[in-house]
């Protein structure tokens, strides 16, 4: 079933959270009272000044100077950690008040309706509905009514078991209202008769014939599934459902069976549908197995509530009527479910069995609310009506199948979003997490959690600039769109909602920066490797400034460590750097010299990425001579679940491994790090990853290109995703048709050689030949195809395409992240995964800011690249664990 998906304007929700609620005269909870108050002492005198004192004595000894620091250090960072908590319970206290005034929404929308149901003849009490989910439910369900319907009919009608779908599961079903009723031997619970009635004149119905929600239309016309009822309460029609459903009986059959969740305290319900008291009404007079109110006026004596008395067809209509007019919150009734299996595109092609499946399927699904509840409802994003075939793409490596089901979501970003520091967004799709503990799959079928994101090095297509790196948090919002259509698309269905931004810093609290790395020298910092550096002028931006030296770092990977502290991997190092939970750095991780790169036998990191004050700033040699390629360093980075080891993988072979050109780049190198002791990893393992081959059209001289990696994901101990693409085709390029782009699997299990040896890691040495043809002795790991991001029949059921127009719906070129999560919502033991993918936008917009906002720039391409995002559901074999 297609999930009622938000429309295309709330995917913009990225504002910059704002420290003060204005909140429409709620009183504030007196917990939250005067937390913003002004710091004073407890004599109401302000706050002594930190730090050392203006008279001070300079330090008598070493040893005195090295304690006072470490007490600034320590008196900084305790700040820093209390500004943090600070923050967070603004932000605790932004979302109270929040939900005090969606609170205050919500009663003033019930009692909005209240009025509508009563206009319309219905009678509802509200807090019978409010006790009952407090009291008995315990659910916080939203757009509670309630109401009973006048019976249309004075008639009782025998039933009979005429349907070959209710013969085939009255006896068979968990459900018991398809079992033999005790106090009626040989009737089927529940099934009322029917006459089909004639349709030919519904359109033209007087408004006398007309029920309180619009003509009574027969259960045997269609109904669209996204009408939204007008105010006049008419339904739309279409044309007779075809197949299974030419027999108008088992379509009645359907409700009555997904509604028997509520069979055993179905007689106190119908007695309180009827009751003349408002507090004692009940909800399941919104349900068609409750019989019309002159039932038990006629029967008052009636004790077979499990017998269904005849209800007209009518009454359903209204039921279905009434449905589509309450905020359902997401959730549907079994009435509304129906519609949207009748109106399928493959609604024909069902058998008896096929839709007895389903039913059984819908029916582990419903939920009652209680004995005072108002509808038995599904989440929208089960899937109705699965493909014919569900697969996409299915690979077996070493012995393990895993299977592309379909692509489940899509959302964005816009281009000129900024963060809370006044900065655009930007590419922060250059690697992602998402905090496994707060993934939760809610009642209506709509997911949360939290996402940790990193932009690389900020806006450099005109050159680098001093940008600080940083990590942002956003919270997911997700509704799955299983079922959707390329002939019917489904708008965006992904929302990421932009919550925070921590900013890094060097050991000593000193910003980071984006800036190309200097060629020679670096930081030297005690109990830390030489680290990259940039030295620039200015302000960093070309603007006046006073200069500066700050830590270089490109950041690629990141990973959420179980103490809420970060790994990032780099390109200038190519360093793996950890960072503390309030964006302070406490190790850096060098690896191996083969890695670093050299040039006229020095050390350089630079990349020779000149700043955007300095276009004409040159390096020689321009690419290293041993070592990362330039802009080519740890791409991917990964944790084992236990947090205990740590994989990077560059990006592309090193320069003596093949690099840097196609197609001689293939080799990619796969550390393994034991980070048990995070103060002290240790390298443990070395892996080589042969990257796949494409075929670029608009290249003569060299048509096989490399496509390499931007991004690793754990699965078991010897298998990895990987995504591994081309260059320079996609939204905002030339070129628009991508050839490659996939997240595929790798395997280092026997007979994967571990080349973790001196032999190999040297300055000079290499595991591969000029031309990348591995050395003798040396197996790469295995490499599975897996999951193709350009396949344009999942791509057109969001709107979505590769190639072709420079449109909002074309993907973007540059996608680098990945992160797995289940689908239910809780451990993946049933093997379904969702995995997101996020794209770098390089911060292309026209409607740029950085510098805290100070600095405006627009980028010379002219476009607005939007933050893409993608959503894909897998099958991952039993005993993988990604999360």
């Amino acid at each position: 079933m297609a999930a009622a998906s938000p429309n295309d304007s709330r995917f913009g929700d990225y504002g910059t959270p704002s420290p003060t609620y204005q909140h429409g005269g709620l009183e504030e909870p007196e917990w939250l009272k005067g937390f913003e108050a002004s710091k004073k002492t407890k004599d109401g005198e302000a706050p002594k000044r930190r730090g050392p004192k203006p008279d001070s004595k300079p330090a008598a000894t070493k040893r005195q100077e090295m304690n006072r620091l470490a007490q600034r250090t320590h008196r900084e960072r305790k700040d820093q950690y209390a500004q943090e908590l600070e923050w967070r319970v603004l932000r605790a206290k932004d979302a109270y008040l929040q939900l005090v005034r969606e609170k205050e929404e919500l009663r003033h929308e019930n009692q909005e309706m209240a009025q509508l149901l009563q206009a319309n003849g219905i009678q509802y009490q509200s807090s019978c509905i409010r006790k009952a989910s407090i009291t008995q439910a315990e659910s916080t369900y939203a757009g509670s009514s309630t109401g009973s319907f006048s019976g249309a009919s004075s008639s009782r009608a025998q039933t009979v078991d005429s349907s070959p779908y209710q013969q085939s599961m009255s006896l068979n079903s968990p459900n018991r209202a398809f079992s033999r009723s005790p106090h009626s031997p040989g009737k089927a619970v529940g099934l009322p008769s029917y006459s089909p009635a004639n349709t030919s004149n519904i359109s033209s119905q007087s408004p006398q014939n007309q029920g309180a929600f619009g003509p009574q239309i027969p259960i045997g016309m269609a109904i669209t599934t996204n009408h939204k009822a007008s105010s006049t309460g008419s339904i739309p029609q279409t044309s007779k459902p075809l197949g299974i459903f030419r027999d108008d009986q088992i379509s009645l059959d359907f409700v009555l069976h997904l509604e028997g969740v509520c069979q055993d305290h179905k007689k106190m319900m119908c007695v309180r549908g009827t009751n003349p008291n408002p507090a004692q009404l009940s909800g399941h007079a919104l349900m068609y197995s409750c019989p019309p109110d002159r039932h038990y006026q006629e029967n008052p004596n009636d004790d077979h509530y499990h017998e269904m008395p005849d209800v007209p067809n009518p009454e359903l209509m209204k039921l279905l009527a009434l449905s589509y007019d309450l905020p359902l919150n997401g959730e549907m009734a079994p009435v509304q479910a129906l519609q949207i299996i009748r109106t399928h595109v493959r609604a024909s092609d069902l058998t008896l069995e096929d839709f007895k499946s389903l039913t059984d399927r819908l029916y582990k699904y419903m939920n009652c609310y209680g004995c005072l509840s108002f509808v038995t409802a599904i989440p929208p994003p089960f899937n109705l009506l699965p493909r014919a075939n569900n697969v996409v793409n299915q690979t077996t490596c070493n012995g393990k199948q895993y299977i592309y089901e379909q692509l489940s979501g899509y959302g964005y970003v816009p281009s000129n979003a900024r963060d809370s520091y006044g900065d655009t967004l930007g590419g922060f799709g250059s690697s992602i997490a998402i905090d496994i503990k707060t993934w939760r799959r809610l009642r209506n079928g709509t997911y949360t959690g939290t996402l940790y994101a990193i932009p690389d090095r900020g806006w450099n297509t005109q050159g680098t600039l001093n940008y600080q790196n940083r990590i942002h948090t956003f919270s997911i919002s997700f509704t799955p769109a299983d079922s959707t259509t390329e002939t019917s698309p489904s708008p965006p269905n992904l929302r990421l909602i932009y919550q925070s931004t921590k900013l890094l810093t060097d050991p000593k609290g000193n910003p980071t920066t984006g800036l190309d790395a200097d060629p020679f020298g670096g930081i030297s910092i005690r109990d830390f490797p030489l680290l990259p550096a940039a030295t620039f002028t200015g302000n960093g931006f070309g603007e006046p400034g006073p200069g500066g030296k700050s830590l270089s770092i490109d950041a690629e990977g990141l990973v959420l460590a179980r103490d809420g502290s970060y790994w990032i991997s780099d390109e200038y190092g190519p360093y793996i750097y950890h960072f503390s939970r309030s964006g302070t750095l406490l190790t850096a991780i060098q690896p191996p010299s083969a890695f670093l790169p050299t040039r006229n036998g020095t050390v350089s990191f630079s990349a020779n990425s000149p700043p955007i004050y300095d276009p004409n700033r040159t390096i020689t040699p321009s690419n290293p001579q041993t070592g990362r390629s330039n802009n080519q360093g740890l791409e991917g980075l990964t944790t084992s679940p236990d947090g205990r080891t740590l994989y990077a993988l560059t990006q592309s072979a090193l320069i003596q491994d093949g690099g840097p050109d196609n197609p001689f780049r293939r080799q990619a190198r796969l550390l393994q790090y034991d980070i048990s002791n995070s103060r002290k990893p240790k390298l443990d393992k070395e892996f080589v990853v042969t990257l796949p081959l494409y075929t670029d059209p608009t290249s003569k001289k060299t048509p096989r290109k490399v496509a390499a990696q931007s991004e690793i994901h754990y699965l078991t101990p010897t298998q990895f995703l990987i995504l591994s693409r081309d260059s320079g085709f996609g939204g905002g390029q030339d070129n628009t048709q991508s050839q490659y782009r996939h997240i595929d699997i790798f395997d280092i299990s026997p007979p994967a050689t571990n080349i973790a040896s001196l032999v190999y890691n040297s300055t000079n040495s290499s595991i591969a030949s000029r031309t990348g043809e591995l050395k003798p002795g040396i197996t790469a790991a295995t490499y599975c195809s897996f999951i193709d991001f350009n396949v344009d029949s999942e791509l057109n059921r969001f709107g979505l395409h590769n190639g072709g127009a420079q449109d909002a719906g074309l993907l973007n070129e540059k996608w680098e992240s990945i992160a797995v999560v289940p689908v239910d919502g809780k451990n993946g033991r049933d093997g379904e995964w969702f995995v997101f993918s996020l794209s770098d936008n390089d911060f292309i917009t026209q409607d740029g800011y950085l510098n805290g906002g100070k600095y405006r720039y627009m980028d010379e391409s002219g476009f607005d690249l939007n933050n893409q995002a993608l959503v894909f559901r897998v099958k991952l074999p039993k005993g993988v664990d990604p999360s």
